[in-house]
This record gives C-alpha cells, structure tokens and sequence, in this order.
C-alpha cells in the first residue's frame, strides 16, 4: 500500500519505558505524502487517570489517558535547525511534549508533521523524576519512528505493512 493518501494504515509502534515499570508508549503513525500524522499516548495499570479498561493481551486493568494537546510543526526554510510549530489544541500537561515531538520530527524528515499528545509520565503528580521519563520517552519515540520511515523508505516494511 502507497503511503500517499488519507486512506494509509496506520503503523502502531509500542514502546516500553524502562524509567517508567508497566509503562508504554503507544504511537499510531500514518505517513503520508506530503505529511505525518502521529497520535502519541501512554498507558499504566498506575496512571490518575479515571478512564479504565482491561489489556486484550495480558487481561491486565490499565488506565486510558484523555485526548490530549494536538500541535502541527513544519521545516522552517529560513533556519531550518529551527522548525516552526503551533499549537492547534491546547492541553496542559501534554503540549510541551507534543510541540517537541512535532518539532524533532519536523526537522529530522523535512515534512509537516502533526502530532496528537495525550501522554502521562511518573504518577502525574510531580514525583520529580517525570523528567527523566519525559526525554527517555521523546528520544525512544524519536528513534522508533524515524526508524520505521526509514525502513519504509527503503521498502523493508515491518509490522505487517
């Protein structure tokens, strides 16, 4: 299938987060064109959140983060270590990982990239160590993303793609 319309599968890519036990990061990309659409999430049996629901593949209850920030970010011309992004839903507590999300991958493939974001890190309280979970989470999601474009690319489709 040509990633070159709305009609593209998603790829789902789940990454788990060390930093964070019984912690993952859900992406759904879909390449396009002209374009990147990625929806970013977390899920955790310990999340605040009040959404519940129950993991097909472990049986175990895990919390289901809200919708979230959704951001738009694309090449700057001008300087294009410097991506330009605005924020087209704002939610606290999710935009700033979506506006750096948006804006590495902005820069690294040279495309529009819009990036839906409704992640939690740590127990969402301010346990200090969000933080550390935060840029292990951007740097992992980064590198599994650009990675499957380009293994895409270069015609090496994984996930059933």
């Amino acid at each position: 299938m040509s990633p070159s319309g709305p009609s593209a599968s998603p790829i789902h890519i789940p990454i788990p987060l060390p930093l964070t036990p019984h912690t993952t990061l859900h992406i759904s990309l879909t390449p396009l064109r002209t374009s990147n659409i990625l929806y970013l999430t977390t899920t955790s049996p310990t999340s605040p959140l009040t959404t519940t629901t129950t993991s097909s593949t472990t049986g175990h209850p895990i919390a289901l983060s809200p919708l979230g920030s959704f951001v738009y970010a694309m090449p700057n011309l001008r300087t294009p270590s410097d991506p330009l992004c605005t924020t087209l839903v704002p939610v606290p507590g999710s935009v700033d990982f979506a506006m750096r999300f948006a804006k590495i991958m902005a820069r690294k493939t040279g495309s529009p990239t819009y990036v839906g974001c409704s992640v939690v890190f740590g127990n969402g309280m301010g346990s200090g160590v969000e933080v550390d979970e935060e840029v292990d989470a951007l740097r992992r999601g980064i590198e599994a993303v650009v990675g499957e474009l380009v293994r895409r690319k270069e015609g090496k489709v994984v996930n059933g793609f």
